[in-house]
């Protein structure tokens, strides 16, 4: 199945267990060099609970409505998840970054990233340029990453990108 980045942000978490809401997706977390689904941002349900970290390992299950996990323990401090601890520490982001091809030409900037939540791994970029127009660019398709610039392949633009379109797993 897959889900936008902009999509998971703001879903409600669901323990198995209690069978009820235990927090909100309130960001998600890439790896800033392989687009791995490292984790979740969360805000436990609750009077001043500060944001836990939620390892995508510990997700059951994932749902255009919510997220499944076995219970609210899964929340942990950041420090807990080392990978997770350190990506937040670098605060590189997907999101932002430019893409150029290896001539140089530029295509756009990340605007929201299509997540493969089967693999927990990002499966296409949603770039924009300043004048609207929009593309979506196959991971298979990214040569490097760097804190800046995604670096795509150069085959002729036809076969680079295509016009946005949204799986159908997505909406459904």
């Amino acid at each position: 199945m897959f889900l936008q980045l902009s999509q998971l942000t703001g879903l409600p978490v669901a323990s198995q267990h209690d069978e009820a809401r235990v927090g909100t997706i309130l960001d998600v977390v890439l790896h800033p060099q392989t687009g791995e689904l490292v984790g979740f941002w969360v805000q436990p349900n609750g009077w001043l609970t500060p944001k836990r970290a939620l390892s995508s390992r510990d997700v059951l299950g994932y749902d255009p409505l919510g997220v499944i996990v076995q219970c609210a323990d899964v929340f942990v401090d950041a420090e807990e998840i080392q990978p997770f601890h350190r990506i937040v520490s670098s605060q590189d982001r997907w999101l932002g970054k430019r893409v150029q091809s290896e001539s140089g030409k530029v295509f756009g900037t990340v605007t929201d990233v299509v997540i493969d939540v089967d693999l927990a791994m990002l499966a296409k970029l949603d770039v924009r340029t300043l004048f609207g127009s929009e593309r979506l660019i196959a991971r298979d398709q990214i040569l490097r990453v760097t804190p800046s610039v995604i670096l795509v392949r150069t085959l002729g633009e036809a076969s680079l990108t295509e016009p946005l379109t949204v799986p159908s797993e997505a909406v459904a």
